[in-house]
């Protein structure tokens, strides 16, 4: 049982340590519980995760499918960066207050929480894209920059673009969204 080993750590120390104990743990063959609030750390170590809310199971997968099909709306938010968006589904898309994307087939018609990575939305030229907004902010992170951009849909959304392109608070851009990229909750679960 490892509780929080490297919490107390700098950033370098920690990355190296995880580094080395996952080497150790998968090179020697140990089972181990690691217990943390460190999602990257979930994440870079865990073969199966289990993602905890008031003392109950919310989540137990693979660390892949923890992020990329979060069961409900505590586990999106709660592993890595997620934008939930209220809209409403249907024909083969999801209308938000400033447009559409095109999502996957689905038995969820009607209002519906489309949950998207900020890593998963591309920036495309505003006239051409079926969804646009405001870049209400950019923050550069170093390996990539942060976006907020409002008027979309009916909160911000916030987009990871790289650190080379060129954006300023005030550009209209277009987003664009991989239809697979999309997890769809009905309203009610949320």
């Amino acid at each position: 049982l490892l509780d929080e080993p490297l919490t107390a750590l700098d950033a370098a120390l920690r990355e190296r340590l995880r580094s080395e104990l996952n080497r150790l743990l998968r090179t020697l063959g140990i089972t181990a519980i690691y217990v943390t609030h460190d999602q990257a750390e979930a994440m870079a170590l865990g073969d199966r995760i289990v993602v905890m809310c008031k003392g109950a199971i919310a989540q137990v997968g693979a660390p892949r499918d923890i992020y990329f099909a979060p069961a409900n709306r505590f586990v999106a938010e709660f592993v890595g960066a997620a934008n939930i968006l209220e809209g409403v589904s249907g024909s083969g898309t999801l209308t938000l207050r400033g447009g559409r994307l095109a999502i996957e087939k689905t038995s969820v018609e009607g209002p519906a929480l489309a949950m998207v990575r900020p890593e998963s939305i591309a920036i495309v030229a505003a006239e051409n894209a079926g969804l646009a907004g405001e870049v209400t902010s950019v923050s550069f992170v170093g390996d990539r920059q942060r976006l907020s951009v409002s008027g979309a849909a009916d909160r911000t959304i916030m987009v990871d673009v790289p650190n080379t392109l060129m954006v300023k608070a005030g550009d209209r851009v277009g987003l664009s969204v991989d239809p697979p990229a999309i997890r769809l909750l009905p309203k009610g679960e949320a």
